[in-house]
Order: structure tokens, then C-alpha cells, then sequence
């Protein structure tokens, strides 16, 4: 299984000089949970804007930057690339794959998601620099919870666990 896992605003804004625009804290959760024990490709920015290596997942790097895969020396759980898509079977042979951006990284993979857990924000960031909007168009809406703004979340939002539809 391929999931594309995102959080939005009202105008598709997912990121802010290199960092999440919004803080909720539930959301936060909700992302450890639906990515644990999975392979989270991800990009080269989104990986560097991270505190550290996310636990107890494998983490596929998308650069430009190396050629074919490479290991990091110290961690037998983080690997770079710049061909995803070749290495994309090989890991999935293994786990459930979660794609976690950025915007490139969603668009690179978008044709080949089966779910998307969507976390819909209700802001408009100001002087956002990422965006991605998914396109539902061929899923349908499996569940979906309503989070009000609280002291843990700086806004309301919606998570949505969209699945696509079997042809």
C-alpha cells in the first residue's frame, strides 16, 4: 500500500521556510501513528527541516545530490537516492510505503497512491513557500475527523482518509 500523507491549509500551503506553517499538535500524532513502520520517502529538504530521523521507520531521501542508493554510514534506517520510483518495488516489497513530501516528492508519486490521509487546516498561512494540493478525483472519502483549536492545536482541521477507487 502507497499513502500520500499531508497537511494543508485552505490554499494548499504545506510548508514555510522550510518548516510545517502551523502547529497542532494532534495532527502531529495522528502522522506517527498512520507512518509508523513504514518506508516515508520524502525529499532532501523536507528530511533536513526534520529535528531528527523519524523512529522507527526507514527513510527513503529523494536528492539529487548522490547517485543510485546510498546507505548514511551511522544509521542502517535512512537511505538517499535520486531514482525513488526504481527503488520504490524494492521497498515495498518489505512495508507499507507513506509519501511525506514535499510538493515535488507528492507530485512525483501522486499516479501511484492508493490512500491519502489528508489533514485539511483551517487558516490561510501568510507568505507560504510549499504547496501541494492532492487531487481526490478518483477516491472516494473513507473517514473523516473533526479537530477544533485548542491549547495544542493553533487551528481547527479535519483529518481525511481518502481511498482510491478499485477500476
Amino acid at each position: 500500500m502507497i499513502q500520500l500523507v499531508i497537511a494543508n491549509d485552505h490554499n494548499g500551503c504545506i510548508g514555510k521556510n522550510n518548516a510545517l506553517p502551523f502547529k497542532l499538535k494532534t495532527d502531529l500524532q495522528n502522522f506517527k501513528h498512520v507512518t509508523l513502520n513504514s518506508v516515508c520517502i520524502l525529499g532532501r529538504k523536507t528530511f533536513e527541516s526534520l529535528k531528527e530521523p523519524l523512529k522507527n521507520r526507514t527513510m527513503l531521501v529523494c536528492t539529487k545530490a548522490v547517485t543510485g542508493l546510498n546507505l548514511i554510514s551511522d544509521s542502517p534506517d535512512i537511505w538517499y537516492t535520486n531514482e525513488p520510483l526504481y527503488w520504490l518495488k524494492s521497498f515495498q516489497k518489505q512495508k507499507d510505503i507513506s509519501i511525506i513530501g514535499g510538493a515535488k516528492i507528492y507530485a512525483l508519486f501522486a499516479s501511484l497512491v492508493d490512500k491519502i490521509v489528508w489533514t485539511r487546516v483551517d487558516c490561510e498561512i501568510q507568505n507560504g513557500d510549499a504547496f501541494y494540493m492532492p487531487n481526490t478525483d478518483n477516491f472516494t472519502l473513507a473517514n473523516e475527523a473533526s479537530y477544533e483549536k485548542d491549547k495544542d492545536n493553533e487551528f481547527g482541521f479535519v483529518i481525511q482518509t481518502w481511498e482510491k477507487i478499485a477500476k
